[in-house]
């Protein structure tokens, strides 16, 4: 027979009890699984009172106990000279590949890139089949299109590990100005992800 226990009208409205069988008497439930709730029930209400206690009366920031307990992930650029390197030389190497040189035919556009952790800005400009990317922002150059993204969502943007459309939506990357002469980029912008693929690659063997 299975080991079970009658339970009194006292339990019959808490959230411990579950009706394993239909039996006119009272309910019937697993004496385990009372035993459980109870203990759950109760150490659930004993640490919300005592943290708000204790809160109360010593000001403690819980929260930023919790944040500072957990180990945050590291950033991949750790200084804007980082992240700065590493593109402007992603360019430099590719600005003599024939794909590179094809993509910027009749191609005349200016793009600033927002950098955030580390702050960072940079202007790529393109323009007679050449381009040329520098630090901060260019004086009287008219910028026709603003990338805002993190240093993080940059790394996985030049090598091939994000869905450009999906970020832009979920607004990972943020966009000011035309999306239409952002796509204009997209064969450059090909062309230095699968190049810095392949470099990633023979580092990393």
């Amino acid at each position: 027979m299975r080991n079970t226990l009658l339970i009194c009208c006292d339990y019959a409205d808490t959230p411990h009890w579950r009706c394993v069988g239909d039996r006119p008497r009272g309910k019937i439930i697993s004496r385990i699984f009372v035993r459980l709730r109870i203990k759950r029930y109760l150490l659930g209400n004993f640490i919300t009172k005592h943290f708000e206690w204790i809160d109360s009366h010593f000001l403690f920031d819980f929260q930023s106990i919790i944040q500072y307990a957990i180990p945050q992930t590291m950033a991949i650029f750790e200084t804007p000279d980082q992240l700065y390197s590493y593109i402007s030389e992603l360019f430099e190497e590719i600005a003599t590949l024939p794909e590179a040189k094809e993509a910027l035919k009749s191609l005349t556009l200016n793009v600033q890139f927002n950098y955030s952790a580390p702050d960072c800005k940079m202007t790529l400009t393109v323009a007679n089949g050449e381009y040329t990317i520098a630090r901060g922002t260019r004086d009287g150059i008219l910028t026709d299109v603003e990338l805002t993204m993190t240093g993080d969502v940059a790394y996985k943007f030049w090598t091939g590990e994000l869905n450009v459309m999906g970020a832009i939506t979920t607004r990972e990357i943020g966009v000011i100005g035309s999306l239409g002469k952002v796509m204009r980029l997209a064969p450059l912008i090909k062309t230095a992800v699968r190049y810095n693929r392949e470099r990633e690659t023979g580092f990393d063997s």
